[in-house]
């Protein structure tokens, strides 16, 4: 997992602490949303989109992916990690899952389309990768959630 902190152009060095309890509560009223590959909301999202929302709403525009939100923010350690910083979940190099951190080991997020075996994208494995398989064959939807982060890399 990885973790980072929102920089860029007239971004505060503490935009998790000034965005983050915001964006937190936006996306924690998105529960149970459908996901939608490509969704931004307000009804639909999937996981970047359900990020971009949730920080546009707080004031504090993203980019759009999880990749490219991941390059666009300050990475920081896991123990760090404040409630509003953004979780990432690598496939190889990059980034392709992404949650809100919400407290006590745990994000919001829209997991991705799962396969009927349960795949829950939560990360809640261990596995540092929680991408959804390549394969969407026997597919099911998932909705936005709350779910554990154990390790993933973070940012602010």
């Amino acid at each position: 997992m990885a973790a980072g902190t929102l920089t860029g152009p007239a971004a505060p060095a503490q935009a998790a602490g000034r965005y983050g309890a915001k964006a937190v509560m936006v996306a924690a009223s998105k529960q149970g949303s459908p996901y939608a590959y490509g969704a931004t909301g307000p009804n639909r999202f999937d996981c970047s989109g359900l990020i971009l929302y949730a920080f546009r709403k707080a004031g504090r525009p993203l980019p759009r992916t999880a990749n490219q939100q991941y390059q666009h923010t300050r990475h920081i350690r896991q123990a760090d990690r404040v409630p509003g910083d953004l979780v990432f979940f690598p496939r190889g190099a990059t980034m392709t899952h992404v949650g809100i951190y919400a407290g006590h080991d745990r994000i919001w997020h829209a997991p991705g389309p799962a396969p009927a075996s349960g795949w829950s994208g939560s990360g809640a494995s261990g596995s540092d990768t929680a991408a959804p398989p390549d394969d969407p064959s026997g597919a099911i939807r998932e909705r936005v959630t709350v779910a554990p982060c154990p390790r993933a890399r973070s940012t602010r």
